[in-house]
């Protein structure tokens, strides 16, 4: 399954709830893929994928992040995108036409150029593949800055280590501790993990 995420602020629970509601029963494997198209935004990004790449591992699901720059969805789906792969996106993406059919007019293919389109319906008829629509998971987009993009960078990278190094910690502290307790703790720091994760990313919006 691709998970098509626009750059843009979204409801990481809700959409890590409805990627383990497609991907539960079949065991598919999962790529985020986001376009960057503002580099003061890829620490935001990599902190959203890891967020819910993080949320479903503790469920059993295998995600993977890819960020690409330089290219238009279209291509990056068909690049992407295995002949059985489903897309999941949001209702709300809109994304720029670059694929055109033959036109007579000069006019109308400079008018669809610059008309943006949900992506699911441009998926649809230009690739043929198979789609899956989800509504309500993007937020509303708020301005920022280099500073706040950078201290948010720098958030992510310190609750990554530390949260290393605490489940470092517990493996060796409960070594010798087996069954429901050790279980217990490592999924406690599990969660706290993404608890602070969600703080961070809430904090740098």
């Amino acid at each position: 399954m691709i998970v098509a995420i626009p750059d843009a602020p979204i409801e990481e629970t809700q959409l890590a709830k409805e990627i383990w509601a497609l991907t539960s029963t079949n065991h598919a494997e999962v790529v985020l893929l986001t376009l960057l198209e503002d580099w003061s935004r890829e620490s935001h990004i990599r902190l959203q994928h890891t967020l819910v790449m993080q949320m479903l591992a503790t469920t059993g699901v295998r995600a993977t992040s890819l960020i690409l720059t330089d290219v238009d969805w279209l291509s990056a789906l068909d690049r992407t995108q295995q002949p059985n792969d489903v897309l999941l996106c949001f209702a709300e993406h809109l994304v720029v036409a670059h694929r055109i059919a033959h036109s007579t007019s000069v006019a109308a293919q400079s008018r669809a150029l610059s008309k943006s389109v949900p992506i699911a319906g441009l998926v649809i008829q230009q690739l043929g593949r198979p789609v899956h629509e989800v509504s309500g998971l993007l937020q509303p987009a708020r301005r920022r800055n280099l500073l706040l993009s950078l201290l948010s960078w720098l958030g992510f990278a310190i609750v990554i280590v530390a949260g290393f190094w605490m489940q470092m910690r517990l493996d060796q502290l409960l070594h010798d501790v087996g069954g429901l307790l050790r279980t217990i703790m490592m999924g406690s720091s599990v969660a706290l993990e993404l608890g602070v994760l969600m703080l961070v990313l809430r904090i740098s919006r």
